[in-house]
């Protein structure tokens, strides 16, 4: 098709093909073809095609979603329950998008939304599991801003808007405020990166306002489609419903194009259609290929109106970035330049992205640089991941690549792939049910969590917490396994046992305790004042643990019962308790020299220096790359040869194999199912 024909399908169109197979289980015979249905509802126009397999069969069966799944040249969108069977068969089929949704025996159709912000851990784990298995997760919720923002934090990608009660009002004005508080739900979605899609009761006379909102991408629509065919057959049922959807104006270009470009677009397609369509095809064209070239795809914080192309004076395209993404694009120093070619029938547009990586490879071979950390934002896909560690090794083979990743809120790569894995907490809760289940799952997690990273070339994982659980630090938290030091000693001992087994050491934090202060050390200076013994009771684990403990991270918290420093910069507690009273040989790692807790020392270079000073053989300066530029260019340090042994003890053991022999790996399919099978 011509790219400055008009824009055909700008919505997607998801077939919802259940009643016909409620018609077919209604006599018991093989006819009418949920199928046959498919097929032709994808011949009409159907952008996807849904079927809902509920626990009790109505309707779909297994029979229907495994024969339809090879057929189908469009998507697949399975609905399904939070149930263990369906999960596992949606994990079998592999359908292209599973959306969850609540499901009750006795309800003639699904009534409202999932309940995801009062079941977060277990919506979380199946959008890990279909995640897994390279599903794209949707989940089915009311318009409700609570439900969205907690559906943000299971990391599924996709947002279906519940529009029932629109279909349903009993009036205009209910209708209406229906129609608002369903397009506010669907801005938010986007905001927040989210895709968003619509459906539920919709039919011909009331779909046309829910496809104008500019925000929902694709409607999914069955039972009105189903009836409809009973008088003017299935294709021309699904025709209908596309031409309503397609009425809608101007809606693509509100969808794609930037404020600026949205004026200049309205401008000229006033003046002429086709300078309109010509102006609005390169500009996506220009989005498309910059999304590309940037190595995000349209993937947070690349969208579609956050980047814009326009023209200075001398009409020179530039491309202009907007909100997050200017942000990324800063603290990511990449430059864009586009060319755009106007021809009669089609737009071309070539970007060309140039990343300056002349400071990071500066800093990375400078002599006193032994390590470097990772966080999210240097995570857009597990091949970018591993393009980058790739490219770190070429210039410094000897670094030891880091993360702080535990699991639960602490956990940088949580997408294509990764495993989403429990907070602390939840292992130290399986306990008090079952001792030698919780140290199983323990030690799954360990290994969960080493497979993977070694999988991506990284060296070595900050973890596990060893702090207290007394219930009132946020900053800790559910990150703490338990309340009672045995508990603590003996979870994260099995977790160690699985980090060993795939090859990462351990590194046991916040020595000697961060569990009992309130405050938050990354943002203000806490100070614990309790006694020496109150003190020693809580690094009971260090003492216990022993040489199973490759490294120790001090707190940044000051106790003034054994001295006036932050831990992390006393020789008192590094020196006199951690070595020789602990009898600790392995590497001590500051906490982040960029937190608040160790400006009580002074800047950056005198934090680091009277860390090194007291014991410490590395130190940690994240998120403030200028801080890390001016350590290296003023810290005076020599490494001694037991520091710089230490050290190198850190980095990973054995070869790792790769993703694609990972999904393969059976000890590491049976720790993920028993991850699954106890809901963690």
């Amino acid at each position: 098709m011509s790219f400055l024909s008009p824009p055909a399908g700008n919505l997607d169109l998801g077939v919802n093909i259940d009643h016909v197979a409620t018609l077919r289980n209604a006599r018991g015979v093989a006819y009418p073809d949920p199928l046959q249905a498919a097929l032709a509802a994808e011949a009409a126009g159907a952008d996807a095609i849904t079927l809902h397999l509920r626990e009790d069969r109505r309707h779909i069966r297994d029979t229907d979603v495994h024969a339809l799944r090879p057929l189908l040249h469009t998507r697949m969108n399975l609905e399904c329950a939070l149930t263990p069977e369906i999960l596992a068969i949606a994990c079998t089929v592999r359908p292209q998008d599973v959306c969850l949704v609540p499901e009750k025996r006795q309800e003639l159709t699904t009534e409202g939304g999932l309940e995801v912000a009062g079941q977060l851990n277990q919506v979380k784990t199946a959008c890990s599991q279909l995640a897994g298995a390279g599903i794209r997760v949707s989940l089915f919720l009311d318009p409700d801003p609570v439900q969205i923002h907690a559906a943000r934090e299971t990391l599924a990608p996709v947002i279906e808007l519940h529009t029932g009660r629109y279909a349903s009002a009993c009036n205009e004005a209910e209708r209406q405020a229906e129609l608002e508080r369903i397009a506010r739900a669907a801005e938010l979605g986007a905001s927040l990166g989210l895709k968003v899609n619509a459906g539920h009761g919709l039919h011909y006379s009331n779909v046309q306002p829910i496809a104008a909102l500019q925000d929902i991408t694709e409607l999914n629509i069955g039972h009105a489609i189903v009836a409809h065919a009973l008088f003017v057959g299935w294709e021309n049922a699904v025709h209908r419903v596309a031409g309503v959807m397609e009425r809608t104006g101007g809606r693509f270009a509100a969808k794609v194009l930037g404020p600026d470009e949205l004026a200049k677009y309205h401008a000229r397609a006033a003046r002429s259609a086709v300078r309109g369509l010509a102006f609005l095809a390169t500009r996506f064209a220009a989005k498309e290929a910059f999304s590309k070239a940037i190595g995000l795809g349209m993937h947070w914080p690349m969208t579609w109106r956050a980047l814009q192309t326009l023209n200075e004076a001398s009409g020179r395209p530039v491309v202009v970035a907007l909100g997050a993404l200017a942000d990324w694009l800063t603290t990511q120093r990449i430059h864009a330049h586009v060319t755009l070619s106007d021809e009669r029938d089609y737009a071309l547009a070539f970007v060309v992205a140039e990343q300056d990586k002349t400071k990071e490879i500066r800093r990375l071979v400078h002599p006193l640089t032994g390590g470097i950390i990772l966080f999210a934002r240097n995570f857009q896909s597990r091949a970018q991941l591993l393009a980058l560690t790739e490219q770190i090794r070429e210039v410094r083979s000897d670094l030891l690549i880091t993360v702080d990743h535990e699991g639960g809120r602490v956990q940088r790569f949580k997408t294509d792939g990764f495993t989403h894995l429990p907070a602390m907490r939840g292992l130290g809760k399986l306990w008090e049910q079952d001792v030698l289940l919780a140290t199983r799952a323990a030690t799954a997690v360990g290994y969960i969590l080493a497979l993977e990273l070694r999988a991506s070339q990284i060296d070595f994982s900050f973890t596990p917490t060893l702090d207290l659980d007394y219930g009132h630090s946020k900053v800790i938290g559910d990150r703490a396994f338990h309340h009672d030091l045995c508990v603590i000693t003996l979870l994260a001992k099995s977790l160690s046992h699985g980090l060993a087994l795939a090859g990462l050491a351990n590194c046991g934090k916040h020595f000697p305790g961060h569990g009992f202060v309130e405050a938050d050390s990354h943002y203000a200076m806490a100070v614990d004042t309790r006694t020496l013994a109150a003190l020693f009771h809580d690094a009971q684990p260090y003492r216990w643990l022993d040489v199973s403990l490759a490294a120790v991270m001090p707190a940044h918290i000051i106790y003034p019962a054994v001295d006036a420093r932050p831990a992390g910069f006393s020789k008192i507690w590094l020196q006199n308790i951690l070595r020789e009273q602990l009898g600790f040989t392995g590497a001590i790692l500051s906490d982040d020299l960029s937190m608040e807790g160790a400006r009580a020392i002074g800047n950056v270079v005198k934090s680091a220096q009277a860390a090194l000073d007291a014991g410490c053989d590395m130190v940690l300066v994240c998120n403030r790359p200028q801080e890390a530029e001016r350590v290296l260019a003023e810290l005076r340090y020599t490494p001694s040869a037991a520091s710089a042994s230490r050290i190198k003890r850190l980095a990973a053991r054995g070869e790792p194999i790769s993703w694609h022999e990972l999904e393969q790996h059976p000890q590491y399919l049976a720790a993920k199912a028993l991850l699954v099978e106890l809901a963690l």
